[in-house]
């Protein structure tokens, strides 16, 4: 129940919502091209790669003896030159070990949570990579080796700290890797899996959806996707000659499966991780990460009218998802509510729908009304508030001392006149009012005064 509508606050006898409540759609909470628009920005593992295009930052690091570079906007041909690279700067051993890029997960925009689980929709990972290496790379259960011969690349989707590629490290993360397919040194292949205790050793990434095999330095678009309802992972792969955005086309659905490890770890970063022995280029373009804030109920209205000695509440929906119930309840404060009834929702549907509910028993004075809609998995989100006028009297007014503003409210379902008199029975104002509403008296002088409705309802306020 991620953002049922709030609406406005004020208290109107019968208001229709015809507009401002619509689904939030996806939120794009962090995205980088790594288009500098300069010369390319190169530094040695080790320092900070900042892009003064877009002020965003990333942290480098490398467990090898000689740092390789970590560069954006520039790149082999022919790919294009605005993008990430790792190079290490030449064949020999001390060119071998883990270089990574890290950015923090605290340069994401709301509504995303560092607590994947309690993110409110679906969060997804887009992104571009690919490896200029002319052979395979290393089996998955090898991939992170730190000895000469492993070659891997890893898009860290979230990690726990920076240390995943330590060895030693405790780091637990998810993350999508690049490693050899089922033909050594002739194929990759692309998997989507966690790890919770770095990625620095053997065995230590888990699997859930792998690819089969695809040929050697390959460009390839990558979409991930975590349902935090359901813990549902899903993974998304095509591959060509060139890159294509996989935020506007959506690749090719390779699988999903359930699985909770990790998500409920408080995450910190993200990072693009290259275990290397030499001067093959790892390369990512276009990572972006969204946020699905899709509403469950899409409110169309909601109406509370005084129908004889009964409140008749009416509402209307253009859409539900998982939508189990809507809870009616009442106040005499506008602040302590009680539930007084209950309509079954729709569940999942797109379909518009109208509900009533009748409350019989309305207290004297004000009645406050709103909705609680409730999920199935029990979280819910509450409505704006509607009010109806009950008693011997029309009339209401909420606060008789005042100041510049009198706050009254009347049952009329239509606007109706209404006088103000001093105590020498001067009319000294007059309006039309419905429901609640507050009336500015500021041109009044201080005293005591009389108010009277159209239909006779006769109160007294004290103005200061």
């Amino acid at each position: 129940t991620k953002n049922f509508y709030k609406g406005f606050t004020k208290l109107f006898l019968s208001v229709l919502l015809v507009s401002g409540f619509s689904a939030f759609g996806q939120t794009i909470v962090y995205s980088d091209n790594f288009n500098t628009d300069l010369a390319p920005i190169i530094v040695s593992a080790g320092s900070t790669l900042a892009n003064p295009v877009n002020g965003l930052s990333y942290s480098t690091a490398t467990t090898a003896t000689e740092a390789p570079d970590c560069k954006l906007n520039g790149g082999p041909t022919p790919t294009p030159t605005n993008q990430l690279l790792v190079s290490p700067k030449g064949s020999t051993a001390a060119q071998s070990g883990a270089t990574t890029v890290s950015g923090l997960l605290s340069s994401f925009t709301a509504p995303f949570n560092t607590k994947l689980s309690s993110n409110a929709g679906l969060v997804s990972w887009t992104f571009n990579t690919r490896n200029s290496r002319t052979k395979g790379m290393t089996a998955l259960e090898n991939a992170f080796q730190t000895e000469a011969s492993s070659t891997a690349m890893a898009t860290v989707l979230v990690a726990s700290d920076a240390s995943a590629a330590i060895a030693g490290s405790t780091t637990k993360g998810w993350a999508v890797v690049v490693s050899a397919g089922s033909i050594f040194e002739n194929s990759n292949k692309i998997s989507l899996g966690y790890f919770t205790s770095g990625l620095n050793g053997v065995l230590l990434f888990t699997p859930i959806l792998s690819t089969g095999d695809f040929a050697i330095a390959t460009y390839f678009n990558i979409k991930v996707t975590y349902d935090p309802s359901n813990n549902n992972w899903k993974l998304y792969v095509t591959s060509g000659s060139s890159w294509v955005n996989p935020r506007t086309t959506e690749p090719a659905l390779i699988g999903s499966k359930i699985d909770a490890t990790n998500t409920t770890v408080t995450m910190s970063h993200f990072m693009f991780l290259y275990n290397h022995t030499a001067s093959n280029v790892s390369q990512w373009d276009n990572f972006a990460v969204t946020v699905d804030a899709t509403i469950p109920v899409e409110l169309v209205s909601f109406d509370a009218k005084r129908s004889n000695k009964s409140t008749l509440l009416t509402w209307k929906t253009a859409s539900e998802k998982e939508n189990a119930a809507f809870n009616i309840e009442q106040s005499t404060n506008g602040t302590d509510f009680q539930t007084i009834g209950q309509v079954k929702g729709n569940g999942t549907t797109n379909s518009a729908h109208t509900y009533n509910f009748e409350h019989n028993t309305p207290s004297v004075g004000i009645n406050y009304y709103r909705l609680k809609q409730v999920d199935f998995n029990g979280k819910f989100e509450n409505s704006s508030v509607r009010s109806v006028v009950f008693g011997k009297s029309g009339l209401v007014i909420k606060t008789t001392l005042v100041s510049n503003v009198l706050d009254i409210v009347v049952s009329d379902e239509t606007a109706t006149p209404l006088s103000i008199f001093n105590t020498a029975g001067q009319e000294v104002f007059t309006a039309k009012v419905q429901g609640a509403q507050r009336l500015n008296i500021n041109a009044l002088p201080a005293g005591t005064y009389i108010v009277r409705t159209a239909a006779g309802d006769v109160e007294r306020f004290v103005k200061q």
